[in-house]
């Protein structure tokens, strides 16, 4: 039995080493690009608005090592109808990717292993049906759309790194995400309104099978994110928050944007 454990330590050991030493990179905005559009309230007197936000984005990098940071402008048009809402928009995006480790001399310095800018551009889409009462609007059941394609350093440095030795590097530029929603929304007078958006994301396409671990422990990387908004208007003024939690290969990675739109 003592000889089990021994092997058995050895193993979760090789794992741990193994895991380390290899390097995942990840598109900028990887499960952190879809984005909240704000839509009228049903009992509005103005059903149809152009909304332009500005986004402050942070999120882990893929298996969680690195981090990126971003800032992002979306100007869209939301219409409410009858049970029925739209938004439509498109965006623009540029930020840092970079990772960083405790150096090997003993101290708590850090050495900055890499450190890459990207920028880029964007559409966005968003539906739901809603029943409303004189002051709420529960939005039973949504779809959310995002297109984004990235440009830059961190780009070009990804496409180098593809087939290198212990690196998984998904180098393509763009990223399509869809995702299902459920959302409250309370307007207690014509100036304010709050709410609440429960939501999943799913990003298609070859970034799962490009991202995948090697070393067969779990040979399975998602793209899955879960996560809620929450968000509070003012006449023409909508602060918003939003949290994530996304899997890949089987390590949580979490995923956070404060923003703040204006309604026209």
């Amino acid at each position: 039995m003592k000889n089990l454990y021994t092997l058995f330590a050895i193993v979760v050991a090789v794992a741990a080493l193994s895991s380390c030493t290899t390097r995942y990179y990840a598109p900028g905005l990887y499960q952190n690009d879809v984005q909240f559009m704000i839509k009228p309230h049903s009992k509005d007197s103005v059903k149809t608005r152009i909304y332009a936000s500005g986004t402050y984005l942070a999120q882990s990098g893929a298996n969680g090592q690195g981090s990126s940071g971003s800032g992002m402008l979306n100007v869209y048009q939301s219409r409410t109808i009858p049970h029925f809402n739209f938004s439509y928009g498109v965006m623009g995006y540029t930020g840092v990717y970079s990772v960083s480790e405790l150096n090997t001399s003993g101290t708590n310095a850090q050495n900055v292993i890499v450190n890459k800018t990207f920028s880029g551009y964007g559409f966005n889409g968003s539906t739901s049906f809603y029943l409303s009462t004189k002051k709420t609007d529960f939005r039973i059941i949504g779809v959310d759309l995002s297109y984004t394609h990235e440009g830059g350093d961190y780009l070009a440095f990804r496409k180098a790194q593809v087939g290198q030795p212990n690196v998984r590097s998904a180098a393509q530029p763009q990223l399509f995400s869809y995702g299902i929603f459920t959302e409250f929304i309370v307007r207690p007078n014509d100036a304010t309104n709050f709410g609440f958006k429960f939501f999943t994301n799913h990003t298609a396409g070859n970034i799962a099978r490009d991202l995948r671990r090697t070393d067969g422990l779990y040979n399975w990387s998602g793209t899955g994110t879960y996560g809620f908004t929450s968000f509070v208007g003012f006449n023409h003024l909508n602060f918003h928050t939003t949290f994530a939690l996304a899997s890949s290969n089987s390590i949580l990675a979490g995923s956070s944007q404060i923003g703040v739109a204006y309604k026209f």
